[in-house]
């Protein structure tokens, strides 16, 4: 995931296994508009970019190419 959630650009992180961390960030996202549109905004761009209609040809071409490399 570090690939493509950045923390506070276009995701918040919470420690994991911790339910305080979780409810906090939930809390600003409800409490900071700008935040809101923030993640929002960049959250659609990143997916975007990450479609599987544009990454699943280079996915495919990956597969391909290391199929023929070990035959």
């Amino acid at each position: 995931t570090t690939d493509y959630l950045r923390a506070e650009e276009n995701a918040l992180t919470c420690e994991p296994g911790c339910p305080e961390s979780l409810a906090s960030g939930i809390v600003r996202v409800l409490d900071d508009p700008e935040l809101r549109a923030r993640l929002r905004i960049e959250g659609l761009a990143t997916a975007r970019q990450f479609h599987p209609a544009r990454i699943g040809p280079q996915w495919i071409t990956f597969f391909t190419e290391t199929l023929e490399a070990l035959s």
